[in-house]
């Protein structure tokens, strides 16, 4: 599946998102390869995140945004996860480009490449395993 535009509402929740980050209003928790956002206010607009997936009829396990210094190997665990572009530019391989304000859904794992030396911002929504994904 190629990247697909976000709707309005969810573009609006990423560009709240990007700018947390942009201006420093976030915590960071080190992980492989980059670390995890966190704070009172990331968590808020994450959680906006979530309730319009779960809205649009999705059912979400898990959801949190991550940089990636260089890249990573997106493990799948449930085989249904979308990555949404927060900030910089990526490729997904197999899969092509992924643009801040666009996503793709995943059945399998991927491997995202970082377009910059910047890195990249990602959300990394994990939808519950046997379910039908409704685009967002």
């Amino acid at each position: 599946m190629s990247s697909e535009a976000l709707s309005p509402a969810l573009a609006t929740v990423v560009h709240n998102l990007a700018a947390l980050i942009d201006e420093g209003n976030v915590l960071k928790a080190a992980v492989d390869g980059g670390w995890r956002y966190y704070g009172e206010t990331f968590q808020k607009e994450i959680e906006n995140l979530k309730n319009m997936l779960v809205s649009g009829g999705n059912t979400v396990v898990r959801c949190h945004a991550t940089h990636f210094t260089r890249g990573a190997k997106i493990r799948n665990p449930t085989e249904r996860l979308v990555l949404i572009q927060i900030r910089g530019t990526s490729k997904l391989d197999p899969g092509g480009l992924l643009q801040p304000g666009s996503y793709q859904y995943l059945e399998d794992s991927r491997t995202l490449i970082a377009e910059s030396e910047e890195g990249v911002d990602v959300g990394i929504v994990v939808l519950e395993a046997d379910t039908s994904f409704k685009k967002i």
